[in-house]
């Protein structure tokens, strides 16, 4: 059996365990303790390793993962255009997170950790930015979920996709925007002229 851990990153992220065989084993938000950056900085948390430690410890008893492979997708930070405007303060902290989350589970993975980009394992839902379609399609695929955030929601739905892509069972993301407008000229001027040669 494949157990896949799947983490959305940052300070209000989540966690969350799903098997090949048994389904959704556990889900759980990420544990986060005071940064010591004091009561005027901008953001005053951070993941706590310890306790990140301690809870996948528990888990590893509780389902007696010793006994099966692990593997880890965490989702990667999108780069940022120069356009974007968030605070170099909140791009440190989710690389800080994720940092921090990749050395307490490189200790449980049974291979290299899988960084996937929100359009790759989205695509595979056929998911946008809506985070209440993200936590509909946990629901539907997982009923005992229960009642989450949707942070949680895409935690599992990570997971899950790391378990279909183990499996060569994913959905490809969208080709390129320069590709889709070739093939959506080339679909025009075919509907302008159906005899038209070099037909999509």
């Amino acid at each position: 059996m494949t157990i896949c851990l799947g983490i959305d990153v940052g300070l209000n992220g989540a966690i969350a365990a799903v098997c090949s065989q048994r389904g959704l084993l556990e889900h759980a938000d990420l544990p986060t303790c005071d940064n010591g950056a004091g009561k005027d900085a901008s953001i005053k948390r951070k993941i706590d390793a310890v306790e990140l430690r301690r809870m996948i410890g528990f888990w590893r008893i509780r389902h007696d993962m010793a006994r099966d492979h692990v593997r880890v997708v965490i989702e990667r930070m999108s780069s940022f255009g120069a356009g974007d405007k968030a605070p170099p303060a909140s791009l440190l902290s989710m690389g800080l997170s994720a940092g921090i989350i990749e050395g307490v589970l490189a200790d449980v993975a049974d291979e290299p950790i899988i960084s996937a980009l929100p359009k790759q394992w989205k695509a595979h839902y056929r998911l946008g930015s809506d985070k209440s379609a993200s936590v509909a399609t946990a629901q539907r695929l997982f009923p005992t979920a229960g009642r989450i955030r949707h942070d949680v929601a895409e935690a599992i739905l990570l997971a899950a996709w790391g378990l279909a892509e183990l499996q060569g069972d994913v959905t490809p993301a969208e080709p390129p925007k320069a590709r889709r407008r070739a093939r959506a000229r080339a679909v025009a001027a075919l509907e302008a002229d159906p005899f038209a040669v070099g037909a999509p």
